[in-house]
Parts: C-alpha cells; structure tokens; sequence
C-alpha cells in the first residue's frame, strides 16, 4: 500500500527484532526511512508474487481493501508465499455488504433489519414497505463512501437509482463505535479501542471522507461492551465462516452501533482500519510482527498483547479542497519542525520525495498523551503547503454537559450503554460512518443529523408506535438553521430537534397559530376573565428552585406514567437551559404572587415557539395552559411577530384538540402550511 496505515504499520514492524528487511510496494516518501520503497501498484499480483520470489520474501501484509478482496492472498499462498490477511472469500465479509447481512442472518448476528435489492423495481417496493428514513448502501466496496442516509422516501429512492446491487436497511440510533481483534481462523484476540472522524470539518460538518482523524482509547467501548460485541458478534461471524470452509485471518474492524437492546453491527471491514491504525500501533508494546505471523499461523491462542496506558490522538491533514476536486504536486513544509515535538510522528499517504517533501493526496500525524490528558491536538507546527492551503480538524472529542448528554439520551430511547453523543457539531451533515454527509443538506449550518428514536407506544393514538427524526442544535448558526428547520415542521426539546416519522402514520402535524388575525373566542374570553389577576413576567431561561419544585407537582399529577415523570433537577435544569436557540421563561404568578405556571418558549425569526409549560395542577379549572397560550400571543403580538408555534396537533385526539381553539391556525402537511378548515378541531379548552 501507500497510504497513512501503511506508514504506521511499517513503522511498527520496522521495530520488531525478528525483522530482517523491510520492503514495501509502493510506499511513498515517509515510508522510505522503514522500508525500501518498490514501485508495485499492489493490485499487480503477478508483479508481486515475481518481487517476492526474487527477494525470497518470507512474508507479506496486505494493506488496503481491493487488492485482499480480489485475492491477493490466495494468490500469494498458492506460490508458497506467506501472507497476512483474509482470502478472497472471506474477504467477502468487506466486500459485499449483502454477504455480511445474509451472513448475520443464518449466525444470530444482531444488525439492522434489511433487504438486498438487484433492481429499482424490488427498492421501490421495499422503501414503501419499510417508510423512510432507510439507509441505502452499495453492496459492493466503496471507499466508505457508498452510503446514503435517506430521511424521506424520495431520497431514498434517489439513491436506490444511483445504484444496481443494494442493501437497504433500517436506520439504527445510537452512539457509533468500532472493535477491533486479530483472527486465527478461529481465535478472537482482541486489540485496543479506538474512535474514528470521517467528516472534512470540524463539528462533523461537511463531505464524508477517508478519515480525518481518530484517537485511541475510545470511552464508549467499556469492558463489558467489548466483551458483549466479541461473544454476540465477532464469534459468531468468524465460527460462521469456519464453517461455510472460509475460515478468516486477519484483522476483523467491526463497525458498530450501540442501540436500546445492546451493539448491533453495521459494517465489517478486513484490515486495520484508517486512520484508526495510525493510533492503535503507537500504543502496542508488543511485536506487531510476532503477534501478525501468530495470526497467520493459527496460534493466537496463547499469544498475549501488550498496551501502552497512553492516549494517542491522530489528525489528517489534507491537501485544500479533499474529498473534492484538490491540487496535486504541492510542496509540504514543517514536517521536520512537527516531529520535533515530544511524542509526535508524522504519517504520511501519498506523499512522494522530491527537491522538497511533495504531497499528492493527504498525510497524518499522531500524537500521544499521557493517560488523562486533554486529546486536543495543539494548533502549532503543522506541516503546510506555501499557501497555507490545508485543511485539518482541531475539535476531537470536544463535549458538552452531562445534562445535556442526559436528556438527549432520554429523548433517543433511554440507551443503557454510553451517551448518544460526545460532541454537538456546529455545521450541518448526517451522521457519519452509518451514511456519508451530503452535499447541500437541507438546512443550512448548525445540525448534525443524528438519526431516528426506537419504536415505542405512542401516547396519543392508541394501538400506534411512535419514532422520530431526531437532529443535534449547536454552533453559531444554529439559531438560522433552527428557523428553517421550525418552519418545516420540526419541534426543539433541549438541545435536539425532531419530526414525527411513525410507520404508516402522519397523524401528528406541527400547528402555529396567525398571531395578527388571531380572535379569542367566547370561550377563550371566560379564560381571560378566569385568570385577571395573573401576571407574566419574561426572563432568561434558568432553572430556580421553585420552578423545578411546581414541575415536580405537575408531573406527578397530570403525567405520573409520562417519560419525564422521572425527570430529577439536573435533567430539569437540561429543560430549561441546554439550548442552541434564543430562550425565555416565561413566569406566572397569582395576584397574591403564588407561583401558577411557567412557559419554556424560544424567540425565532418568524414568531415564537412554545417548548414546554407546566402549572399548578390545583388551578386546573382555570385553564392555566389556554391562558399561558393567550399570553404568548399577546407578547408576539407587541415583538411584532407573526406566528406562534404550537407543536404538534392531532385530529381528533383529545388530549391536543384545544390547540385548535386558537383561529386561525395554520398546519404544515405536504402543501406547506395551510389554514386549518374551520370545522376541524373544536373541543372546549376548560380542563388545559
């Protein structure tokens, strides 16, 4: 190979005292100080296998991908040559996304429910049967780009004409993560955990890509996850081609998601993975080669790794422009400044030596920390071309507080593992490595598509489940992308908004009501007078002491069953403050100033929109609900501003039908928004 991955492991096993020489076909300029560097393309196997006959190589690693899932090692060990990696049929594994499903389905593997399709005829069908979101993916390989994440069913579609073999698979949520272990043909010895970023830029924004950094170990793979993945998935795979007689050497680079009900598999892949390699090999103590030709000689059973406690940290930088159209040739300076630093290698991919380092494609470099630092890669003496035109990210497992990873956990489905999420991103793309970003998404900066809830009860619609479209709010702009995304029928709730997308069910639609034309009506009006003595006060959006204790009372009275009848002072405090969006309390007191309610209600370009409300459940008579609604109109009405976001609406469920009180409202359906015919909805607002 000639890549990153490559780089590192050369530099491994140029360590490794059962190493004679070194060679490596094709290499490029950093490789060049472990290895004699030949100029092999590495899908040349009969060029290959005449080199090796001529040095008398004793052993070969494969790299990349193509050249092991085209047959590389067959071929190798048919000429007497031995070579680490997995044959061409269990190779397959990587190289048909259909063969790992249908493999997973006759072993007990826990993975997204699916359908391979060979023509748009059998997508369309599947799509419709299945509803959207769906993830289309290309059965074949694909450079970790072949993945599209479809949250309606014409983009689905789109995609599924874009291709001809497809697998097309429910959308798993959770938090992503990978395992990795060196196989025998029947041993599982696993290695280190590590945490891969395929966006371009920084917050997870932008094109996917081949990597642009990673870091090592990864908090999200537990012990005891490690071990639940390797006895429920990677066993039960590597037994099942064993016994298919395509017994797998190798590496096995497990992509998985961690859902409600435990990992779930989403890809294999068949070698060290890019750049997580790059982070793994500085932390192994051990004889990389020794532990490879124990892999490749069936005796991994008694072989024991050694790991450095050590964080390491890898960052990519790229020529300006990558994944898309970049310049070629330029010339890269401050690589020897970047290695003199303590504990830093610079990895190279693509790089080729001239009268000055020159770079064709992209390079990286590692950094190790000791165990507990900050892994944030420091900004100084990164390697550059003259015009300081690349690119690299600096935001590595960035955070964000525990309430909030809290409450974005409850609204995902209470996953019992890790938190959904480490980072909140400050662009728009789709989550990565389950579908690639997409060019020109749909709204603007400031979301990070995250995916969809699990099924569960719906709470308004009996015999109904419910799910829903779920996207992170962070970054300067996700108060504009925030706008366009209220206007196109999604809701907020802490730092996440989401969109109903049940299956076959389009009952729930936003509603908002004309501030401007809005008249109470008679019934409305006795609520005014119910409530004359009470006053509204807005403030800033912070959690008092008094509130939280009326939520409480609130919860306990009128939702005791609800999802957030648990809810303590720390997810109440993510309620009311975790927000990427300009929010207001509003306050409501009685005329002798007992507290009556309180208004969580963000402030958007077009009106306001209320998030939450809460009351006095001994003032349940006077409507309190109706009234805060009545007051917030009266206050968007003097901002001068034209809407007020009501959330969702059901027709004919009772339990949301008095928000069809206040006329004229508008609902959003396929036409857009549109005024709600005016014998829909209508009953009394006296017990909200």
């Amino acid at each position: 190979g000639f890549g990153r991955r490559e780089h590192a492991l050369c530099w491994q096993l140029a360590a490794s005292p059962l190493l004679g020489a070194l060679w490596c076909a094709p290499g490029n300029a950093g490789i060049e100080n472990e290895a004699t560097c030949v100029a092999l393309d590495p899908m040349n196997f009969d060029g290959l296998v005449s080199f090796c006959r001529e040095e008398a190589i004793d052993f070969v690693v494969v790299g990349p991908e193509a050249p092991l899932c085209a047959g590389l090692v067959d071929r190798l060990e048919a000429d007497g040559i031995a070579a680490f990696g997995p044959r061409a049929a269990a190779a397959r594994i990587e190289g048909s996304k259909g063969f790992m499903k249908d493999l997973c389905a006759r072993y007990g593997v826990p993975t997204a429910a699916y359908r391979r399709v060979a023509s748009l005829a059998e997508a369309e069908a599947f799509i419709a049967e299945q509803g959207a979101p769906v993830v289309v993916k290309a059965d074949g390989l694909a450079a970790g780009k072949g993945v599209v994440l479809a949250a309606t069913e014409d983009e689905a579609l789109n995609a599924a004409r874009a291709g001809a073999e497809l697998v097309i698979e429910e959308m798993l949520v959770g938090e992503e993560a990978s395992y990795f272990a060196l196989i025998d043909g029947e041993t599982v010895l696993p290695l280190e955990t590590a945490q891969d970023h395929k966006a371009v830029g920084e917050g997870d924004t932008g094109p996917n890509t081949g990597g642009m950094g990673a870091y090592s170990p990864a908090p999200a793979m537990t012990p005891a996850l490690c071990e639940e993945a390797r006895e429920r998935i990677v066993e039960p795979l590597v037994r099942g081609l064993a016994e298919d007689g395509t017994p797998y050497t190798g590496v096995f680079y497990a992509g998985l998601m961690l859902t409600a009900d435990g990992p779930k598999l989403l890809e294999v892949n068949a070698r060290f993975g890019d750049p997580e390699c790059q982070v793994l090999v500085p932390r192994l103590k051990s004889d990389l080669l020794a532990a490879l030709m124990a892999a490749h000689d069936g005796e991994l059973k008694d072989f024991d790794l050694r790991w450095s406690d050590e964080v390491a940290l890898c960052v990519v930088l790229a020529t300006k422009g990558y994944p898309g159209a970049y310049e070629k040739g330029s010339t890269i300076r401050g690589i020897d400044a970047a290695e003199a630093l303590r504990d830093v290698t610079v990895f190279h991919a693509g790089t080729a030596r001239g009268d000055a380092w020159h770079r064709r494609r992209r390079r990286a470099r590692a950094r190790r920390h000791g165990a507990g630092h900050d892994a944030s890669p420091p900004p100084r003496a990164w390697p550059t071309t003259p015009s300081g035109g690349s690119t690299g990210r600096k935001d590595f497992a960035a955070g964000i507080s525990a309430g909030a990873r809290s409450e974005l956990n409850r609204l995902l489905g209470e996953l019992r593992h890790r938190p959904i999420i480490e980072r909140m991103t400050s662009e728009n793309r789709p989550l990565e490595r389950q579908a690639p970003a997409r060019a020109g998404a749909p709204f603007g900066g400031g979301l990070s598509f995250l995916g969809v809830t699990p099924l569960r009860r719906c709470p308004y619609l009996p015999g109904r489940r419910e799910r829903s479209i779920v996207t992170a709010l962070a970054g300067p702009r996700a108060d504009l992308a925030y706008d366009e995304m209220l206007r196109g029928g999604f809701r907020r709730s802490h730092l996440a908004a989401y969109r109903p997308a049940c299956p076959g069910c389009r009952a729930c639609v936003s509603a908002r009501v004309c501030v401007n034309a809005f008249t109470p009506s008679r019934s409305l009006r006795r609520v005014i007078a119910r409530n004359a003595g009470v006053t509204m006060s807005v403030m800033p959006a912070l959690a008092r002491p008094d509130h939280h204790a009326l939520f409480q009372r609130y919860l306990a009275a009128r939702h005791p069953d609800g999802t957030m009848a648990s809810m303590g002072r720390e997810g109440y405090g993510a309620l009311v403050e975790e927000s990427a969006v300009e929010t207001r309390l509003a306050e409501f007191r009685s005329s002798g100033g007992r507290l009556y309610g309180v208004c969580v209600f963000d402030i958007v370009a077009d009106g306001l929109s209320a998030v939450y409300s809460f009351y006095e459940p001994l003032r349940v008579k006077d409507s309190p609900g109706s009234y805060m609604i009545l007051s917030l109109l009266g206050d968007a009405r003097e901002r001068a501003l034209p809407y007020l976001y009501l959330g969702y609406w059901i027709d004919g469920c009772d339990k949301m039908d008095y928000k069809a009180r206040f006329r004229p409202l508008e609902v959003h359906g396929a036409d857009g928004w549109t005024i709600l015919d005016a014998r829909e909805g209508g009953q009394d607002v006296s017990n909200h």
